[in-house]
């Protein structure tokens, strides 16, 4: 089969979108086309797709090979508009909108434009959504059940890893759930308990950890104001992954600093100046915290890494 990314706008109709995704797509006059599409987590119906300045149209013939799902799409980009049922959504970086995927309209830009898409099942939503909860509608960015569900995707795009049925099936329910939030209106989340919520505000807090690990004055407390949550509801969410908040921290710390020992390049960098650097103040305690990880002390692994025998 050809590549779906890489060939003319012609057989990429044919061959692909009108065929596997029920899409057509009309191109700006004097644009070349392109188009890419990545999976984001196999096992689940979730994509990232970029175009060149055109308009992806589902017209009636298309929509009766289709199917009756929703789909979830978040602009990553400057704007895009959508057209669905004369209703003309205008959407900004961050913004979603829940579709039918049955109904004929048309989604693009006159710039390139990209978004993530979600596919969910029509028997899934009526249940969790309001009446009419965000249905054909700008969801804001702001929306805070919007921004959990990005923080979750983020997290999940990094992963690239084999999941199993049980983990997908779980993975798939917080995401219906956070659609369903983000759909049903602004409202402060707090510190729920719901699974989805948990999971979703458990990856935001470990991608701030993943971004701000190397400050030495990174904390929970820094987390927690961030995320509006208090720190023993963040120390209990990362009591569910076996470890404790301060335990996820030495463990990017003490990683950072292995990579470090072991390039080439930084040799001429004392293991002092690496502790420092990664984030711990105490340079006894990074030793000890280095030990536990890797079995071995800093300068052991310097060592390993320099001996060419």
């Amino acid at each position: 089969m050809l590549d779906p990314n890489q060939y003319h706008v012609g057989q990429w109709r044919e061959e692909y979108a009108r065929r596997m995704l029920q899409l057509d797509f009309e191109p700006l006059p004097g644009t070349t086309f392109h188009s890419t599409t990545e999976n984001i987590v196999d096992g689940l119906r979730m994509v990232k797709s970029a175009f060149s300045p055109g308009f992806t149209i589902r017209n009636n013939e298309l929509v009766q090979r289709g199917d009756d799902s929703f789909a979830f799409v978040v602009s990553k980009c400057a704007k895009i508009q959508i057209v669905k049922a004369r209703q003309n959504i205008q959407m900004g970086h961050g913004d979603g909108a829940l579709l039918r995927v049955n109904e004929p309209g048309l989604l693009g830009a006159e710039d390139h434009f990209k978004y993530l898409a979600l596919m969910i099942p029509a028997h899934e939503l009526p249940q969790r959504l309001q009446a009419n909860g965000g249905y054909r509608q700008r969801v804001p960015k702001t929306t805070e059940g919007l921004q959990l569900l990005r923080a979750y995707v983020l997290a999940l795009g990094k992963g690239k890893r084999i999941l199993s049925p049980p983990s997908l099936q779980a993975i798939q329910r917080h995401l219906f759930d956070l659609v369903a939030i983000a759909c049903n209106g602004n409202v402060a989340l707090g510190e729920s308990t719901l699974s989805a919520i948990a999971a979703a505000r458990l990856c935001a807090a470990q991608e701030l950890a993943a971004a701000h690990f190397e400050n030495p004055e990174f904390s929970v407390w820094f987390v927690a104001r961030t995320l509006n949550v208090s720190p023993r509801y963040l120390q209990r969410l990362f009591q569910t992954t076996g470890k404790t908040f301060t335990d996820h921290l030495n463990e990017l710390r003490v990683e950072r600093a292995f990579a470090l020992l072991s390039d080439p390049n930084a040799t001429a960098s004392r293991i002092s100046d690496i502790a420092y650097q990664v984030g711990f103040s105490d340079l006894t305690y990074f030793d000890r915290k280095f030990k536990r990880h890797f079995g071995h002390s800093p300068s052991d692994a310097r060592a390993a890494k320099t001996d060419p025998h």
